[in-house]
């Protein structure tokens, strides 16, 4: 049986750089629509260019910028989860662009911030308040 289309589909979402490979895979076998009708949206839940306990050469760090790049490059749009984050793609991306001048577009990386757990909220709002355990 061959593979289904996604043409109906207006957005595709992807979870960090390793579902780049896939998106890249179905715009090559014309899955999705051909005509920039399809947006990529592009979550960031970790910048794996800076964390530095899985970069164990430079070889490492330069497969993250190279993928974390190209996910930049095609999204309409990014979130990440923090400004922490959001500078680090900021950083990230004025390194790709100084190295590529045809990376003219600078993106915009909104911030997603996530809420906190009832726990944790509790936890945090009796420490302000001078109560600890």
């Amino acid at each position: 049986r061959s593979c289904q289309s996604f043409r109906d589909v207006r957005f595709v979402f992807s979870v960090d750089w390793s579902a780049i490979p896939t998106y890249n895979s179905l715009k090559r076998h014309e899955l999705l629509l051909n005509d920039n009708s399809c947006d990529l949206i592009h979550l960031v839940f970790r910048v794996f260019s800076r964390s530095e306990e899985l970069l164990t050469s430079l070889a490492d760090s330069q497969f993250y910028q190279d993928y974390e790049g190209a996910a930049i490059a095609q999204a309409k749009a990014t979130f990440v989860l923090s400004h922490v984050d959001q500078q680090e793609l900021v950083k990230l991306n004025r390194r790709l662009q100084s190295l590529d001048r045809s990376l003219d577009r600078l993106p915009k990386f909104h911030i997603l911030c996530p809420p906190l757990r009832q726990d944790v909220l509790q936890l945090t709002t009796h420490q302000s308040n001078g109560v600890t355990n």
